[in-house]
């Protein structure tokens, strides 16, 4: 048994990531080894859950929200796949089928959050999106205005990537001091 856990990572600011920014995240989490294959590029929608979990869940073969762009374990293919992808003009993704925990940097980050890995996505909104978020440390409704923002879904998964191999390399690419969000199931 474990606490299903949704983490948003988003930046405060109203900078908009190029994808020459988001590529070179992609290429750096794919050099440092820190993601696991398979990995995806999508384009479309969702109903309304904006979770890494919820994207992907609505990635399923035949889907008329979602189109899967790539699929497969190969890196180059991924980022040529990226370059591709309509972005700005309609939502993509990347998704990872995980962060790696065995990777030495993130196993240790892991290890003194006493969390599991969780599937990981990098999103790219044609325009935002109102999202509502139970904050169980507050009690309260949460509602965030997401654009550009990286997430991680999964059975006792992160609640923070503060502190992570990961926070720097994301808040270069999001631009600026990155705000997150965690929903608990």
């Amino acid at each position: 048994m474990g606490v299903e856990v949704d983490l948003y990572v988003h930046a405060g600011s109203r900078t908009v990531p190029s994808r020459q920014d988001y590529r070179d995240l992609i290429a750096g989490l794919l050099r440092e080894g820190w993601v696991v294959p398979p990995y995806q590029v999508l384009t479309g929608t969702t109903d309304s859950d904006w979770s890494a979990a919820g994207i992907l869940n609505s990635a399923d073969p035949g889907s008329r929200k979602m189109r899967i762009l790539y699929t497969g374990n190969d890196g180059e293919a991924l980022l040529r796949a990226w370059d591709e992808a309509p972005f700005g003009r309609k939502n993509v993704f990347v998704s990872f089928h995980a962060l790696r925990a065995d990777h030495s940097e993130l196993r240790a980050f892991f290890e003194r959050q006493a969390c599991s890995s969780g599937e990981a996505i990098l999103s790219a909104l044609a325009k935002p999106v109102r999202v509502e978020i139970w904050n169980e440390e507050d009690e309260k409704l949460i509602e965030l205005r997401l654009r550009h923002y990286f997430g991680v879904s999964g059975k006792n998964g992160p609640s923070t990537l503060r502190g992570s191999p990961l926070e720097n390399r994301l808040a270069k690419c999001l631009g600026g001091k990155l705000v997150e969000v965690c929903e608990f199931a």
